[in-house]
């Protein structure tokens, strides 16, 4: 039987859980005799496995629909909005760092002029921004005129999100997300007190950022409706402080995390290299095996604390906004890219705001060769993480001058600690995931 991205794992005496790394569908079957290969199942328990759409008689067939259905879906445009460089902060690890420079500010009617454009250009019938950064919430008055701007026009925003360092967050801050209905803001602490405020603290002083963020969080959850995903880039110089963190944030905001739509949720990310390097991100990027270990101690942490969290994958979703045909990320000057971490490098922009403006033939010819680059060569394909890696981050090949991005030796190291945290998880929704009662 050949469904090369099915994996399997034996739970207890005669139980395995198999899984589809595309279709993220699970499935528990209960064997009498020891499946080693997928020919080993009999027929009722192949049945019950294409009935939890598991198994296909055409994988093949299947992943290409299902990710064309994905990659090519245009009713829905995804814009992360990098409004401006400016940041009160300075982390060591800031993408930003050897490429963003000063520029004119656009104007807000400039900034909504050109969202309109490319969803006219795409023939979107929605859209969803992320507002990025640098921080977007350091001028909020001009944050507050660009979603006036876009609301007057009736633009159909179906999904407002904000990136942001969680440091600004005043009365002002408070009822702009209010206002404009942001659902959710993404905020990073790295750690414990003395070990985050290390890599992201202020500019000039140096001050500490940690106990500022943790009382923004407050405010934001029990003054607005909008939910806060708490997000860790994990490294060799954290990672053994991240029990004590989450052990911090359940004291703190426990409450916000026990509904099935909590307004607090967990995420873990992975330290990469700005574009030419620093000397933090080479000490604190461990191996791949060290690393995929890393990252396992953190994830049962959550698992076992039954705390929610969004993405189970260490590497994100596959179809990112590099691939995705109808997501793009807004420049400050108003150049369209295909990676929020490649802004300010050419080989990820599609086009400038003066192409952008005048030449919708060039807009869609650099979209299409930009979009459809494939790394991915015929030994990704037979792999079976290829639905979740596809060949590995364009923008990590990039840094690293390499052809693909390898991940197998990562995630075969843990992959069985990972099929048990998948095979005990309960999905709750917009891709959040929290232990289950039954595991």
């Amino acid at each position: 039987m050949n469904n090369k991205y099915v994996l399997f794992h034996k739970i207890s005496n005669e139980e395995y859980f198999f899984f589809n790394t595309f279709t993220n569908a699970r499935c528990t079957i209960t064997s009498n005799s020891e499946i080693t290969k997928l020919d080993d199942l009999d027929q009722e328990q192949i049945n019950t496995l294409k009935d939890n759409q598991v198994l296909f008689d055409n994988e093949d067939s299947v992943f290409k629909m299902l990710y064309s259905t994905i990659k090519y879906d245009r009713d829905r445009m995804m814009i992360v909005d990098v409004g401006s460089y400016d940041c009160n902060l300075s982390c060591v690890y800031c993408f930003q760092q050897n490429t963003a420079h000063k520029v004119s500010r656009m104007t807000p009617k400039e900034r909504v002029d050109l969202w309109e454009l490319m969803g006219s250009h795409m023939q979107t019938l929605e859209y969803s921004i992320n507002l990025f950064g640098g921080e977007p919430f350091l001028n909020p008055n001009y944050t507050r005129e660009l979603l006036e701007e876009a609301r007057n026009r009736n633009l159909n925003i179906t999904g407002l999100s904000a990136t942001t360092n969680g440091t600004l967050m005043q009365n002002q801050h408070i009822d702009l997300i209010n206002e404009h209905k942001i659902k959710n803001l993404l905020i990073t602490v790295d750690g414990t007190p003395i070990v985050h405020d290390k890599r992201r603290y202020s500019k000039g002083n140096e001050e500490g950022s940690f106990n500022l963020i943790i009382k923004n969080i407050r405010r934001i959850l029990t003054e607005t409706e909008a939910n806060v995903t708490l997000n860790t880039v994990v490294d060799s110089n954290n990672y053994n402080v991240y029990d004590e963190l989450v052990d911090i944030i359940k004291s703190e905001f426990g409450e916000y995390t026990k509904t099935n739509s909590p307004k607090l949720v967990f995420a873990i990310g992975l330290l990469c290299h700005p574009d030419g390097k620093v000397d933090y991100t080479k000490d604190g990027i461990p191996n791949s095996k060290e690393y995929a270990h890393m990252y396992m101690k953190c994830l049962k942490k959550i698992y076992d604390d039954e705390l929610p969290f969004i993405s189970f994958y260490p590497f994100g979703n596959a179809i990112c906004t590099h691939r995705r045909k109808t997501d793009f990320v807004l420049s400050p000057e108003g150049d369209v890219y295909t990676c929020v971490s490649g802004v300010g490098i050419e080989k990820f922009k599609i086009v400038s705001r003066n192409d952008l403006e005048n030449d919708p033939v060039l807009f869609f010819t650099r979209m299409s060769e930009q979009k459809e680059v494939v790394i991915a060569d015929e030994e990704c394909v037979e792999c079976k993480y290829f639905p979740i890696c596809q060949g590995g981050c364009i923008y990590n090949c990039h840094v690293e001058s390499l052809s693909k991005e390898c991940n197998k030796t990562f995630n075969d190291e843990i992959i069985g600690e990972l099929m048990e945290v998948i095979s005990g998880l309960e999905y709750l929704d917009d891709n959040t995931y929290r232990k289950s009662n039954r595991a």
